[in-house]
């Protein structure tokens, strides 16, 4: 086989195993009532956050309504403090002079907003613009 057709077969298969990655199932603890999420559907689970088994028929979600979910989730749970530092942290990410008044640097701005309000790169790139 032509080395350019095994290239273009690896990144076939690499892309046909990231997009079939794109399909989570929902779960909903019935004790706990918190929502989770695997990549492969079954009927009998594990509780993370009880620990007990549970039956239950998943629901199907794309990543992007899993990703919609979380933002729209941390939005409406966020308590007061966090909003006053997500605004900050934006203002610092526009604005990167701001670090400099004695809040976060632009990348320390830049990771929390990835880690603790989740998110995209794509998110972060629009408020630098």
């Amino acid at each position: 086989m032509h080395p350019s057709q095994q290239t273009l077969l690896r990144q076939a298969n690499d892309l046909s195993a990231k997009l079939a990655a794109t399909v989570l199932w929902k779960y909903v603890c019935p004790d706990s009532g918190k929502t989770f999420y695997l990549q492969e559907k079954v009927v009998t689970i594990r509780s993370p956050f009880t620990g007990k088994t549970f039956t239950t028929k998943p629901e199907r979600e794309s990543l992007g309504e899993v990703g919609k979910a979380l933002r729209e989730e941390s939005k409406t749970a966020a308590s007061i403090p966090d909003q006053h530092q997500l605004k900050i942290l934006k203002d610092t990410v526009r604005n990167p002079m701001k670090g400099f008044l004695g809040g976060p640097s632009a990348e320390e701005a830049e990771e929390t907003l990835r880690e603790k309000f989740h998110f995209t790169d794509k998110q972060i790139r629009d408020l630098k613009t």
